[in-house]
């Protein structure tokens, strides 16, 4: 284990069982939270701090995770996390403690939680002690410490962030998940991953430069890709490192879009080896379970229901793309179409919530946005608008953020936004990204 949480103080057992925030109320707002600098300790003691200078290596590192805790915060889109220009002059000065700072301060700068966050370091090893404060009441209801080495503080400092956003809404965060997706750079296209921040990038080291459409395997294991490696569109799986990879399905023609069940048995992927693009059931060894579809236009990009018994996919049955719901048992027979605004309506992924259907659409300027579809009512919800081109969104694993690529900025270029599209940031700067997958909540440190 890279870190752990050495003690939680037995608050989180005393938690009230309703939310604080309810994310899904109709009068939901955010909650303005106060989060100080990171204090600087020796030898970990709540009131020992140090006032770092430019040239510590230990005061950088404080100043980097406040950032991370601030943007984690906010870009939940659960938190209003208060500008520190408006904090009092003391605000640094004071204790992580109760006594060692007065909480009215902080019901003056419009606080409803106060976050504080010591950091100590003995050699290689780091310890993060948080405390967490309801401010109108004036008491402490979140306090932990987590140890681990001084790589592992980045990871630390997104379990604070996930610990605080469960305290309040009583939802799993997201922000120590990956996000795999397809990097163009240097006339390669290959599968990397990052850090749901954007942070942390790293490829798997495959050996050809054409590789598409990676999708995660449930448990956080590995991924599913598309790859030329062989000359033909094959459907591969390989391990996070890249150290191990199968070919999944090398049938003529395309092998692409494949997507593993949440139960972790089956591949449901699109093949053209019948000489038009349907979609299949393969087992995790490759075989052919069965055909969903059988119709003369294309069938393609499957995305599972959490319950693993309906697939989303995109058809142009109707006379153009759009996308369509079945059941897996009965395929085609239950094909229901679902979007019926637009003509270009693509890439459906299904969130893990299992009520909205997040896709891409091009609308009359021939401009790709992203929407969401209620499966149950038909109504779409649209999350970009007037801001370049917006492509292929996936759910984060709580469903309560989406990914997707946009040239907003200049260049293709991962962004997160909220579930109602109110929050968007760019997390990426590299630049040549598109199909982004967001990990599972599994696998994580």
């Amino acid at each position: 284990m890279v870190f752990g949480v050495l003690a939680l103080a037995g608050v989180m057992a005393a938690q009230q069982a309703a939310p604080i925030i309810d994310i899904s109320g109709a009068g939901f707002q955010a909650l303005p939270i106060a989060v100080p600098n990171i204090k600087v300790q020796k030898g970990g003691a709540p009131g020992a701090d140090i006032n770092p200078l430019a040239n510590d290596p230990t005061g950088e590192a404080a100043t980097t995770l406040t950032k991370v805790l601030r943007d984690d915060l906010l870009l939940s889109g659960s938190f209003k996390v208060l500008d520190p220009a408006g904090y009092l002059p003391n605000a640094q000065k004071e204790g992580l403690v109760l006594g060692s700072f007065t909480m009215g301060d902080w019901i003056n700068v419009g606080a409803n939680g106060l976050l504080k966050v010591g950091l100590s370091r003995e050699g290689n090893d780091s310890t993060l002690e948080m405390h967490l404060f309801d401010v109108a009441q004036g008491r402490e209801v979140l306090t932990a410490k987590y140890k681990g080495t001084k790589d592992s503080e980045r990871k630390m400092a997104h379990r604070i962030a996930d610990d605080v956003y469960k305290h309040y809404t009583k939802e799993t965060g997201v922000f120590r998940t990956k996000i795999s997706a397809v990097r163009q750079s240097k006339g390669r296209k290959d599968v990397v991953i990052v850090d749901a921040d954007g942070f942390g990038l790293r490829g798997l080291g495959l050996q050809d430069g054409l590789n598409l459409l990676p999708s995660w395997e449930p448990d956080g294991g590995g991924l599913v890709f598309t790859t030329y490696l062989k000359g033909n569109p094959d459907l591969y799986r390989a391990n996070l490192d890249g150290s191990s990879m199968t070919r999944l399905s090398g049938r003529q023609g395309l092998n692409t879009g494949g997507v593993v069940s949440p139960d972790g048995k089956l591949v449901a992927v699109t093949l053209s080896m019948d000489g038009n693009s349907e979609i299949y059931l393969l087992d995790r060894k490759g075989e052919v379970v069965r055909r969903l579809t059988k119709d003369p236009q294309i069938d393609s990009s499957p995305s599972w229901s959490p319950d693993g018994k309906r697939l989303a996919f995109v058809s142009a049955r109707g006379g153009s793309p759009q996308v369509y719901v079945m059941d897996v048992d009965t395929g085609d027979k239950s094909a229901r179409r679902i979007t019926f605004q637009g003509n270009y309506n693509q890439t459906p992924d299904w969130s893990s919530r299992g009520d909205k259907i997040a896709f891409t659409a091009r609308d009359e300027r021939n401009v790709f946005d992203v929407f969401v579809v209620d499966v149950t009512t038909n109504k779409i919800d649209r999350i970009t608008q007037d801001q370049g081109n917006n492509e292929e969104p996936s759910w984060a694993p709580n469903g309560r953020l989406l990914v997707f690529s946009s040239d907003r900025s200049g260049s293709s270029q991962l962004w997160v936004s909220t579930a109602d599209g109110s929050m968007q940031r760019q997390i990426t700067k590299e630049g040549g990204y598109s199909t982004p997958s967001w990990g599972p909540l599994s696998k994580q440190d």
